[in-house]
């Protein structure tokens, strides 16, 4: 990849060049998408998709929600909703580009959804995505549209709100590693954070983590 053309993630040095594999996977499928107006159908290597204002899906939704559940039922439900979503497009995408698990597969989220216009990726120092107990991911997302729709038209929060791409993250992450994994948001934007920061740990040390999030905000 060119040195003047910007990378869809930020990504340590050493992960680059998987960076750079897999973005021109990622090109070549997207460059598939076509739009049939005569049946309403968008596609993209045969998988049809819908064009949604994410506005709808952070803070609309989420106002639905909130007529049935209180605030805590609502964000499992958004929770749940981003991991569903992220673990199926992470193993469709998988057979797709025909990706490596682990590493490759993992890259090939952020990749996907800044291609998607959904999010970007910063992975931070600290990480160590391995496939058994000791993985850890501490990433941002800066510019959440969770975080920046729920404040324009709601306002500041004290508490994270960015629950559908904390799910997606693990979601995905969680079939790229073949383990269970739990995102945690320790900063957000609509808090009046500078951004959006996550660490995601193994099911099994979410507990030991929810002690430790001051060494990742």
């Amino acid at each position: 990849m060119s040195e003047d053309k910007p990378r869809p993630v930020i990504a340590p040095p050493d992960m680059l060049p998987l960076v750079d594999k897999v973005t021109e996977k990622m090109g070549k499928l997207f460059d598939t998408m076509k739009m049939d107006i005569g049946t309403g159908r968008r596609t993209m290597a045969g998988t049809q998709y819908m064009l949604i204002g994410l506005e709808a899906l952070g803070v609309y939704l989420k106002k639905a929600l909130d007529e049935i559940l209180d605030p805590n039922g609502r964000n499992i439900i958004m929770y749940k909703l981003g991991f569903a979503i992220g673990n199926a497009e992470a193993m469709r995408l998988k057979e797709l580009l025909d990706l490596e698990p682990g590493p490759e597969h993992l890259i090939a989220g952020p990749i996907f959804a800044a291609h998607a216009g959904f999010v970007f990726v910063k992975f931070l120092p600290g990480s160590n995505p391995v496939p058994n107990d000791e993985y850890v991911l501490h990433y941002d997302h800066p510019g959440s549209f969770e975080a920046v729709y729920w404040k324009e038209k709601v306002g500041q929060t004290e508490e994270p709100v960015c629950h559908f791409g904390s799910g997606y993250a693990a979601g995905w992450c969680s079939k790229a590693m073949g383990i269970e994994l739990t995102a945690i948001e320790t900063l957000c934007e609509a808090k009046g954070d500078h951004t959006c920061r996550y660490v995601m740990v193994p099911d099994s040390r979410v507990m030991e983590y929810q002690e430790r999030l001051d060494e990742f905000r």
